[in-house]
C-alpha cells in the first residue's frame, strides 16, 4: 500500500498528532502545520512528517521515503495504478552538506537554526560528504536550542545516502533513477522531462522535496518549518 495519507486512518493519525504536539512539543508552531480537509491531511514539512511517522510506526506504517515514491510514480507510468503525485508536494528527506559558519553578521542571524541543525546532524552521521537522510530514519527530540525548539535524533540503523548528485542541477528521466535510493545518479542531455533543483548559494541543512511537477527540490535551507496547501504525507 502506498498512498497519500486520508481517510479514517488520516484523522486517527491526525488527532493523536495533535496531542502529541501540545503535550510532548509544548504546541511549537513548526508542528501545527497540519489540517483535514476533503477527506485528506493536508500540510507538510520535516517536522511534522518525522512525527507522523511516529505514530505511523506503531501500526506498522511508516511515511515514504524517495525511493518509494519513485517507484510510485514507475507504477504509474506503466500500469496506471497507486497515488497520483503530481500536483502536490511532498517532503521525504534532509540534505545535509558540508557547511562553515559565515561571519557576515545578516546572514548569521538568518542561518542561526539551520547551523545548529546542521551541526548536531553532521556529529550524528560522522559524515564530511553531501548525504540524503530519509524523513522515517529520525526521531524528533524537544530541544531548546533547535529551530522552535525541535531537533532531529538519528535512529539506530537508519540510512545516511551518500548524495553527490545533489550538489549539482540538471535534468534526468525516469530511466536515470536508482530506486534503492530514489535519485537519479546522473543527469541526460536533451531530456526535459524532470529537473533536479539545488540553491547553490548556500551549504548546511535542506529539506529534500518532490515537486508538483515531479522535480526534485533540495533548495529550501531557510525554510525547515514552513508548509504549503498542496504538501501532502504519503504513507507506505
Amino acid at each position: 500500500m502506498v498512498e497519500i495519507l486520508g481517510g479514517n486512518l488520516g484523522k486517527s493519525v491526525l488527532d493523536e498528532y495533535n496531542k502529541l504536539v501540545e503535550r510532548d512539543y509544548d504546541g511549537s508552531s513548526a508542528l501545527k502545520i497540519l489540517s483535514y480537509r476533503d477527506d485528506v491531511v493536508r500540510g507538510s514539512n520535516p517536522f511534522a512528517v518525522v512525527l507522523v511517522n511516529q505514530i505511523l510506526e506503531k501500526n506498522g506504517l511508516r511515511t515514504a521515503t524517495q525511493a518509494d515514491l519513485e517507484k510510485a510514480i514507475k507504477l504509474n507510468e506503466l500500469i496506471q495504478k497507486g497515488p497520483n503525485l503530481r500536483g502536490y508536494c511532498e517532503d521525504t528527506g534532509l540534505v545535509l552538506r558540508k557547511f562553515e559558519k559565515r561571519k557576515d553578521p545578516h546572514i548569521e542571524t538568518e542561518c542561526v537554526a539551520n547551523y545548529y541543525l546542521a551541526d548536531n546532524l553532521a556529529e550524528q552521521t560522522k559524515t564530511h560528504e553531501t548525504v540524503m537522510i530519509p524523513l522515517n530514519g529520525l526521531e524528533l527530540v524537544k530541544d531548546l536550542e533547535g529551530e522552535k525548539k525541535l531537533s532531529f535524533k538519528l535512529k539506530e540503523g537508519a540510512q545516511v545516502i551518500p548524495a553527490p548528485i545533489l550538489d549539482m542541477n540538471g535534468y534526468f528521466s525516469q530511466d536515470d533513477i536508482d530506486y534503492q535510493t530514489g535519485l537519479p545518479t546522473k543527469f541526460s542531455k536533451n531530456t526535459f522531462k524532470r529537473c533536479m533543483v539545488k540553491d547553490v548559494r548556500l551549504p548546511g541543512l535542506s529539506r529534500l522535496v518532490l515537486n508538483w511537477d515531479l522535480c526534485l527540490d533540495s533548495s529550501w535551507h531557510y525554510h525547515l518549518r514552513s508548509s504549503m496547501p498542496d504538501g501532502r504525507i504519503v504513507v507506505v
